[in-house]
């Protein structure tokens, strides 16, 4: 079975996800931003239900434009130390890397070249 990456891309204005599992696009998600999550524990339970949800351990690629954003999502601690769990493991990522092959996409919510090539960095 391939592995599942959820790519988080943070900025303040918006929160995009992408979840692959291989070359394939699973979901693609427009979120508000995290500056003031709605819970301390919204990102770690987005990915645990994921992981519950295919059955398998997630890795989670986050993208921030800061550390506070990064801090919010409540996925690595104040220190930027990524956290790691039974259903997830989060790697924090900051640059961009050119493509490898495509895999099948989803169509809809606009432009996800941004959280492409993060999941792309980590497939190196």
């Amino acid at each position: 079975m391939d592995e599942l990456v959820m790519t988080i891309s943070a900025t303040e204005r918006e929160t995009r996800v992408l979840l692959t599992q291989g070359p394939d696009e699973v979901m693609k998600a427009r979120l508000r931003a995290v500056a003031t999550p709605a819970h301390r524990f919204a990102g770690p339970m987005l990915c645990e239900a994921m992981a519950l949800w295919h059955d398998q351990r997630v890795r989670a690629v986050v993208s921030a434009e800061s550390e506070q954003v990064l801090f919010a999502l409540g996925l690595c601690d104040s220190l930027g130390v990524a956290r790691s769990t039974l259903h997830y493991v989060v790697q924090p990522l900051f640059m961009d890397d050119p493509p490898p092959r495509r895999g099948r996409h989803l169509s809809g919510l606009g432009n996800f070249r941004g959280e492409h090539a993060l999941r792309r960095r980590i497939d190196r």
